[in-house]
């Protein structure tokens, strides 16, 4: 029976997980998960069952999602594509490319034919539509990574840091212009200011009382001329 080594922090195994849970895989194969791990006496790494039994792990098993395939002379198989498509093949499933992979892209066309390596960026090339390297995304996480080194905001040096953008590309946004401005009176305006803006810009208006008002045109008393503002 084959061994598959799993983490339930590793995003990669779970998708290894829900494949064998899907096809009902459990019976088939012996499933081990490496979260629980100790050294001991001779200085091996040993996983601690929920059982309290310890189990040694392969000296060569330095990563996970894996598969041990005991019945093929105890070849490791590594890497969420190749341990879906050694399932596919061990067991005799018919099922589609879009049952084996999630992504659409993650396609086997572009599966990686070598077995990983510890610290190699496994997975798919995203090329921009300018001739640009995408991004390469991880088809396993190294199980010996703790949850604050896996966690999107660590600067762990035990992870794989990859650069994605080269040194010499200028990105730029274009937004608008700033000039804008707030539609609302200033602080420095008050009612004095207004009116004075208003007596500047409507010219005085010499106004005359009519002459019936001091009885006339003849013997009238002429009254004072009035200005506007004056009223």
């Amino acid at each position: 029976m084959d061994i598959f080594y799993y983490s339930n922090l590793c995003p990669h195994s779970q998708k290894v997980i829900q494949f064998v849970v899907k096809h009902q895989l459990q019976s088939k194969l012996s499933c081990i998960c490496v979260d629980k791990r100790k050294r001991d006496a001779n200085n091996q790494t040993v996983v601690v069952l929920e059982t309290g039994k310890h189990v040694m792990l392969p000296p060569n098993l330095q990563s996970v999602p894996a598969v041990l395939c005991v019945k093929k002379n105890y070849v490791l198989v590594q890497g969420t594509d190749p341990i879906l498509e050694y399932f596919q093949a061990a067991f005799g499933l018919s099922a589609s490319a879009q049952q084996l992979y999630e992504n659409p892209y993650d396609s086997p066309a572009n599966a990686v034919n070598r077995r990983p390596q510890a610290m190699d960026p496994v997975g798919v090339g995203v090329h921009s539509l300018t001739g640009n390297m995408g991004i390469f995304s991880e088809t396993y996480t190294q199980y010996h990574l703790t949850p604050e080194d896996l966690a999107g905001d660590s600067q762990s040096r035990r992870r794989p840091m990859y650069g994605y953008t080269p040194v010499d590309r200028h990105m730029a946004i274009e937004t608008p212009e700033d000039n804008w401005r707030p539609d609302k009176i200033a602080s420095n305006m008050t009612v004095d200011v207004i009116q004075q803006q208003r007596n500047q810009e409507i010219p005085a208006v010499q106004v005359a009382p009519p002459s019936e008002l001091y009885g006339g045109a003849s013997g009238a008393v002429p009254g004072p001329n009035l200005t506007r503002s004056q009223l």
